[in-house]
């Protein structure tokens, strides 16, 4: 008896293709790599192909495979409008909700979003997970629902949407004694002359450049010497209290840390006023039309657009 032609089935195909691993798709998946293994071969009976071939430890997919897997993301997509037809009241949903995003956005409006939509929605679970290397492909695959990124310039594959939040300076941040502080009370200003003995702990993402400097431009892409790189702003926050380190924070990010946390400076810096940090949504079309992606997106804009009022920032 073949096996029939089940959603479970189609997102094990189409996140294999993604990873080119069993184990790590069964993992993905929550699903045991015996289960995996057995709902593959029972695919490969069901179209006659053997779909994927190992090589050097990697599952490739065969021509056959690239020809169906189009064919899947578009029946995956219409289950998934199916279901959201079926839950027309956000407000009783019963799921679980993927996203995934750096911890700065998470503080700044993802949160808050999430807050709302569990108090009128108490049926609702959340999952986050930091920003991945492949987190754009679990996205394709069904295993991230939103993801909130830092800018919308990334790579993303041309059916994806996009859309920017808003668009806000970078500031210095550095403890309260920090000699900079004095330098730039009876300057009134930090010019490069000023910055260039100290030390940056630099933010790095999946999509930073491994190179030792900071993540920024300063003055016309010269470099500036990092001396911590972490992945984590909250984390590097507190690295500053016991060093001499100057961190690079998006501003408003920067004044609501400073409101929850004594002993920091904000200082405004010329040295790279033109970058801006441009925290934006990506989803993909199968979760466009969802009733409950549709609520949550809106939430999580109500959120940007009271920063941006508050601080006056670019749509």
């Amino acid at each position: 008896m073949q096996q029939p032609i089940t959603e479970e089935l189609l997102r094990l195909l189409s996140v294999l293709y993604r990873t080119q691993s069993l184990s790590l798709s069964a993992s993905r998946l929550d699903i045991s790599l015996s289960t995996a293994s057995r709902m593959l071969q029972g695919a490969r009976e069901l179209f006659d192909d053997k779909l994927f071939t190992r090589s050097s430890q990697l599952m490739h997919p065969t021509p056959r495979m690239d020809k169906l897997m189009p064919q899947i993301d578009r029946m995956l997509e219409d289950m998934a409008a199916l279901v959201g037809k079926d839950a027309l009241d956000p407000m009783k949903a019963e799921r679980t909700i993927r996203i995934a995003a750096l911890d700065c956005a998470y503080t700044m409006f993802v949160a808050p979003a999430i807050h709302e939509a569990r108090r009128k929605s108490p049926r609702l679970h959340f999952s986050t997970t930091p920003i991945g290397i492949d987190t754009f492909d679990e996205l394709s695959a069904g295993l991230v629902d939103l993801i909130i990124f830092g800018t919308d310039s990334e790579p993303v594959q041309g059916n994806i949407h996009v859309q920017r939040l808003f668009s806000a300076p970078y500031c210095l941040v550095v403890r309260e004694s920090h000699p900079l502080v004095e330098i730039f009370k009876q300057k009134g200003r930090l010019d490069r002359t000023g910055i260039e003995p100290w030390q940056v702990i630099s933010i790095a993402t999946p999509f930073s450049r491994l190179v030792p400097r900071s993540v920024l431009p300063w003055f016309d892409d010269a470099e500036q010497p990092h001396g911590i790189t972490i992945p984590y702003h909250a984390a590097a926050i507190f690295e500053l209290f016991e060093t001499d380190l100057i961190g690079e924070f998006a501003e408003p990010y920067a004044r609501k840390i400073l409101s929850l946390v004594p002993g920091l400076a904000l200082l405004p810096f010329e040295g790279f006023t033109t970058y801006q940090w441009a925290p934006t949504l990506f989803w993909h079309p199968r979760t466009q039309q969802d009733p409950v992606m549709v609520w949550l997106r809106g939430l999580i804009g109500l959120e940007a657009r009271r920063i941006r009022d508050k601080y006056h920032l670019e749509a």
